[in-house]
């Protein structure tokens, strides 16, 4: 009876152990590249209170959405500066690891 119960637990941390896997697959795994157009930009702010400085920040949030040829969308968090360089309509190949951006480069003449 006490083996039943070992392998009952060695199973319950095996499926534990693939499930952590597959998270840290889908944000760490291999980079993708796939052509992709920019389809919509948003920022969003959230504001933030420090009790113990007194004082209150804020954090803006950027995000690029893009659709592959193959219809799929990813809407992915950019930089400030990326946020601002990239426009709806570009076209190029876009690089992602998981769902991090790493990449975007334009095609000539995309977005004219």
């Amino acid at each position: 009876m006490e083996y039943v119960g070992y392998a009952l637990s060695a199973a319950c941390l095996l499926l534990g152990l693939a499930a952590a896997g597959r998270l840290l697959w889908k944000r760490w795994g291999r980079p993708r590249s796939v052509r992709a157009e920019v389809v919509d930009k948003h920022t969003a702010a959230y504001d933030g209170f420090a009790p113990e400085k007194g004082t209150v920040s804020g954090k803006t949030q950027y995000t690029v959405t893009f659709r592959t040829e193959t219809g799929r969308l990813y809407t992915l968090e950019a930089s400030p500066g990326f946020f601002e360089a990239v426009s709806v309509g570009e076209r190029g190949v876009l690089t992602r690891q998981g769902d991090r951006l790493l990449d975007f480069e334009r095609e000539d003449g995309a977005g004219d």
